[in-house]
């Protein structure tokens, strides 16, 4: 049987009498169990109430998207903080820096901005051990902060 034999199969079930019947038995049920609905049954055609799947996202992945969030708001904190060009400033002081006070700036705004190390690497145009180097410093003092 081919594949759009078995599709029109199945579309011609669901406008059965034996399929409204076991449907309206089954949102019976879930009503007299005061099941809580996703579906708008007001139209011709059910839809969902909410398009939003985060209620179906398991904890540990909630969990680890509040930890984003959380690190997301202490990196914005750190560039909005009035000593964060002078933390920057103590990061290219030593005399074999060859980044500026502005290249770290920038690179901690790309950071903030959710750009991974390659995109800052290529934005930039300069290499990547010390933007691994900048983000680990700063995120040691943004632990501080």
């Amino acid at each position: 049987m081919q594949l759009t034999q078995k599709r029109q199969i199945v579309a011609k079930f669901w406008k059965t009498k034996l399929f409204n019947k076991q449907k309206a038995e089954w949102y019976q049920k879930l009503k007299d169990e005061n099941f809580p609905d996703i579906e708008d049954h007001s139209g011709s055609v059910s839809v969902l109430k909410s398009w939003d799947s985060f209620r179906f996202v398991s904890k540990e992945a909630q969990e680890r998207k509040a930890a984003q969030e959380e690190y997301q708001n202490a990196a914005e904190l750190l560039l909005q903080n009035p000593n964060f060009i002078g933390i920057c400033e103590t990061i290219v002081k030593h005399k074999g820096s060859k980044l500026t006070v502005n290249v770290v700036v920038r690179i901690w705004e790309l950071h903030c901005e959710g750009k991974i190390e390659s995109e800052i690497v290529s934005e930039l145009n300069t290499n990547r051990r010390a933007i691994q180097r900048v983000l680990r410093k700063l995120q040691q003092w943004m632990k501080l902060i």
